[in-house]
């Protein structure tokens, strides 16, 4: 096929050597051991010395292949090299699967991309593969918002998923939909193949790049490279992220193949020809269903709602329709329950109120039971959404905590200390809602709003929990769980001890049993009557007995003979 054979059989034949030389005006090599035959071929060599010497086997690296005459075209992306060959740009693609039947799941990400969905797809994920034997994942991105760097990591975790036995990528296929924008880009480049949406865009990062300019830079590095791995033309990043870049779709002008290409800037006129100016300088772009099935970045253009355009998904990827849905599991379920700020409100409110009960009622240990459990669901919740700060707002709640307890148990009056301490609590819990730093005037209002909705339910849990406090004992059934308070227990103790001191008097006096002693039974002494036990034996009314032991209420008396 018009390959020199002597150039192939080198790269198994380490004793061959290959002489450069001209036959039928071309370039040609052959194995000098062959010398002889080629010459009479036709082929005049044109050095004496071997081009390639004996000792080792031919390893060509892609410039050497191409000046042995061994490729044609040196290209990056395999979308490079189906523009040269005038080929559908997505034409060019393995088989991960390598022949084994799919078994094909679907999942719907909706929401900002944060650290709690990237936790929730990896979960997800696991189960899918693990459990169910998954190799093909459809992602019907309907999503945005959220942390660039949550969104590049969750990419990374897509790039990067084999099947149970950890031998063979999975085929995932982003399907963008018409909500999704800017960081679902990054879920959508990271997939195996892209299917759009005719109304679909990919990027709109207008909002998110005015909101952290200066995260501009790190964003355009993570995504650029995602781009470029998965290989689609990385100049699309620059082109979503910096409104000043003006793109543009060029053609060669020599060459023997159609090479066509996207620049920055201006276009060489020696070199390019420009058929299309993709983007304009000075506005914000972002890639159309149209365009990117002419650039290769879609394999599919779908129209219609996800009820119509999944069948045709399904049907192009040889998938049986219906395509089983993976739902939320529980544990996310109830992350997400316990993160609406409606519940967020109660778990902080129950939780300050079974404080103070606690505090003004010991001893009845379920408040402070509640509490507990309150807290730790409420941190646990909004740790899903950055790990990171619900760290440190779970450190300054409890620092709060010890310098309340110092306050109430150790210094005099309520000062510095215990106002601190308030202050910490109510910051720590608002802290735990973040997932950054705020930055933007938007975000430092929503913090403040934050911190004076935890403020309010703290109030409101004070108050409660000292009304509760006060009743709770007054109430039937449920004062009996409270302990008496101390004033009370005290008067009771002082009664007791006075009786107490009375009969102590009693000890080795005489008196006389009125009532049988069986052994117990009553005995006067004096004016006064007193239950006792008498030593073992049956003791009849009339007797003479001495007291001999006294225990508490206990009285021992024996007959007097």
């Amino acid at each position: 096929r018009g390959r020199c054979p002597a150039l192939v059989l080198k790269t198994i034949d380490r004793n061959m050597d290959v002489l450069k030389g001209t036959r039928n005006g071309g370039i040609w090599y052959v194995d000098r051991r062959n010398l002889d035959e080629e010459k009479k071929q036709g082929f005049v060599p044109t050095a004496a010395e071997p081009v390639l010497r004996a000792g080792s086997i031919g390893m060509y690296t892609s410039t050497v292949a191409r000046e042995l005459g061994l490729c044609n075209l040196i290209k990056e992306s395999r979308q490079d090299v189906a523009a040269a060959y005038r080929l559908m740009p997505g034409s060019l693609r393995e088989d991960p699967l390598k022949g084994s039947n799919p078994v094909a799941w679907k999942i719907t990400v909706k929401g900002p991309i944060n650290g709690a969905a990237k936790e929730t797809l990896e979960r997800t994920f696991s189960q899918l593969i693990g459990r169910h034997k998954a190799n093909v994942l459809i992602l019907q991105l309907e999503c945005g918002g959220g942390e660039t760097q949550a969104a590049s990591d969750l990419a990374k975790v897509i790039r990067n998923l084999k099947d149970d036995k950890q031998e063979n990528p999975i085929v995932t296929v982003a399907y963008v939909t018409e909500q999704a924008r800017d960081t679902a880009a990054f879920l959508a480049f990271a997939c195996s193949e892209i299917v759009m949406d005719r109304r679909a865009k990919l990027g709109d990062f207008e909002r998110l790049i005015q909101e952290r300019p200066k995260y501009r830079d790190s964003i355009y590095e993570m995504l650029r490279e995602l781009i470029r791995d998965q290989g689609y033309p990385p100049l699309l990043a620059r082109a979503m992220l910096f409104k000043e870049t003006a793109v543009f779709r060029v053609r060669n002008i020599r060459g023997e193949v159609v090479e066509r290409r996207l620049i920055e800037g201006a276009v060489d006129g020696n070199k390019w020809i420009a058929e299309q100016q993709i983007k304009a300088a000075d506005q914000w772009w972002s890639l159309d269903a149209a365009l990117a099935r002419e650039l290769g970045v879609a394999a599919l253009v779908v129209d219609g709602p996800p009820s119509e355009a999944l069948p045709r998904i399904y049907a192009h990827y040889g998938l049986k329709d219906p395509v089983r849905e993976a739902e939320q599991d529980w544990l996310s379920q109830l992350a997400a329950f316990l993160r609406d700020p409606r519940v967020s409100v109660i778990l902080i409110m129950v939780g300050i109120a079974g404080l103070v009960l606690e505090l003004k009622i010991p001893g009845v240990s379920l408040p402070g039971v509640v509490s507990a459990i309150c807290f730790v669901l409420y941190f646990w919740a909004q740790s899903q959404l950055a790990g990171h700060l619900t760290m440190l707002a779970v450190l300054l709640f409890i620092l709060g905590l010890i310098l309340i307890g110092l306050e109430v148990f150790v210094l005099p009056g309520f000062g510095v200390t215990g106002i601190s301490g308030i202050v910490l609590v109510v910051v720590s819990l608002a802290l735990a809602t973040l997932v950054k730093k705020p930055e933007t005037t938007a975000e430092w209002l929503d913090f403040g709003a934050t911190i004076s909705t935890v403020g309010l339910a703290l109030a409101g849990a004070l108050v409660g929990g000292l009304t509760l406090a006060w009743y709770l004992p007054h109430i039937p059934y449920v004062n009996r769980l409270v302990l008496r308070p101390p004033v009370e227990q005290a008067a009771h103790d002082l009664v007791e001890s006075d009786a107490d001191r009375g009969k102590s008097k009693l000890l080795g006096a005489i008196g006389v049993a009125v009532t049988e002693l069986r052994p117990a039974g009553k005995v006067k002494f004096g004016d006064d009557f007193v239950d006792v036990v008498a030593e073992g034996v049956f003791v009849v009314p009339g007797t003479k007995v001495q007291v001999i032991e006294i225990e508490g209420n206990r009285v021992v008396v024996k007959e007097v003979l």
